[in-house]
């Protein structure tokens, strides 16, 4: 009786970086790990038997699943990196809004010229 578990070896992640949206990025982390806790769960049963192919499937599943953490940390760094950068972007924007808040110069009130009509009768 043959205890093989099967494996899959194609992962397909997309990682462009013109994808870039927060939510994209936490979808493929999202599946990435489902796929990492699958893995795991196949290495576990792979685990109780002692065939030399159950050995050699627990290496491939070993290869995959220090190939997906990679991937993960790659995700978690890009994530991280547009975070820093929409925080900066966001300072940036405070800062150009308090700058746009500030009175104009000559428009305190104690400059009158141009703002007042004399009537004569």
């Amino acid at each position: 009786m043959s205890n093989t578990v099967g494996t899959s070896t194609h992962v397909s992640i997309p990682s462009s970086a013109s994808s870039g949206s927060a939510a994209s990025t936490a979808n493929r982390m999202a599946a990435i790990q489902k796929q990492i806790e699958s893995l795991q769960k196949q290495l576990l049963k792979l685990q109780e038997s002692s065939s030399e192919d159950a050995t050699e499937q627990a290496k491939l599943i070993q290869q995959q699943l220090k190939m997906l953490q990679a991937q993960l940390a790659q995700l978690q760094a890009e994530q991280q990196k547009e975070a820093e950068k929409a925080q900066k972007s966001q300072q940036t924007d405070q800062a150009a809004g308090a700058a746009g808040e500030a009175e104009p110069a000559g428009a305190s009130g104690s400059d009158t010229l141009g703002t007042e009509v004399d009537v004569y009768v």
